[in-house]
């Protein structure tokens, strides 16, 4: 009797986990890119490594959405700089203090969510934010800019939802006088810009978030960078009018 055919190559599942649980022993590099492939060689590499332990030293993007797995992702990865928490309101407090444990330069979160954290923990964030460069609001909720963003004293990018009112955009630059470039993040992009601020910029959420910040992770085009390349060409432009008018 012949064999069934199979379109796609096949391997006994036993054999397809050894195969790249010895890749992942190989090369560090080699592993992190196994945890993409499927969620079966998730599993297999984050067991061979003990849970990250191996190489969550070399860890520097992390995002995680899932509360069972927050704290001990950020724990095992001691050396992020650039952390997506997306896992949901509220926070719970080992994941609070997981990220007060950080030294993050960028950081995607619900702030609502921590400025509803335990008593006695909001203020602990205060040194964390005066480290982060860009920030991305990545919830809607009524808040008072003057309230937060003061403690972001590096703040240089700055992203928030659509949903958010023009008052809300003039307010965020008012107190952030670090910022050069503020997203606004919508489904249709916008003309108008608050007392023509050159800095503001609306970015179209065209495609998956996710997709976005792991290009943005990986060294390619994100909001940031479309909406960095829009302000510095306002600037240049502005630039040479006030030239040709001299």
């Amino acid at each position: 009797m012949s064999r069934p055919f199979h379109e796609e190559p096949y391997l006994p599942r036993e054999l397809e986990r050894t195969i790249f649980i010895l890749a992942s022993r190989a090369d560090l590099s080699v592993a992190q890119n196994l945890l993409l492939v499927a969620r079966r060689t998730f599993d297999w590499v984050i067991a061979e490594s003990t849970k990250l332990e191996r190489y969550g030293k070399h860890v520097r993007h992390l995002l995680v959405a899932k509360h069972d797995v927050a704290s001990t992702f950020m724990e095992l990865c001691p050396n992020v700089v650039n952390l997506a928490i997306w896992t949901g309101t509220p926070y719970t407090n080992k994941e609070i203090t997981a990220v007060l444990d950080l030294k993050l330069t960028s950081l995607s979160i619900d702030l609502d969510g921590l400025y509803r954290c335990p008593p006695g923990k909001a203020s602990k964030f205060h040194t964390l934010f005066s480290c982060i460069t860009h920030l991305d609001v990545s919830t809607v909720f009524p808040w008072n800019p003057h309230e937060v963003l003061i403690y972001f004293t590096a703040l240089t990018h700055l992203a928030i939802p659509e949903e958010r009112t023009y008052q809300v955009l003039e307010d965020c630059l008012a107190c952030c006088k670090t910022v050069k470039v503020l997203v606004w993040l919508c489904e249709c992009p916008h003309k108008l810009r608050p007392a023509g601020d050159l800095r503001v910029v609306s970015v179209q959420c065209g495609r998956s978030y996710i997709m976005d910040w792991e290009d943005g992770a990986r060294g390619r085009e994100d909001m940031w960078s479309i909406a960095e390349a829009v302000a510095t060409d306002r600037l240049r432009v502005q630039g040479a009018k006030l030239a040709v008018e001299e």
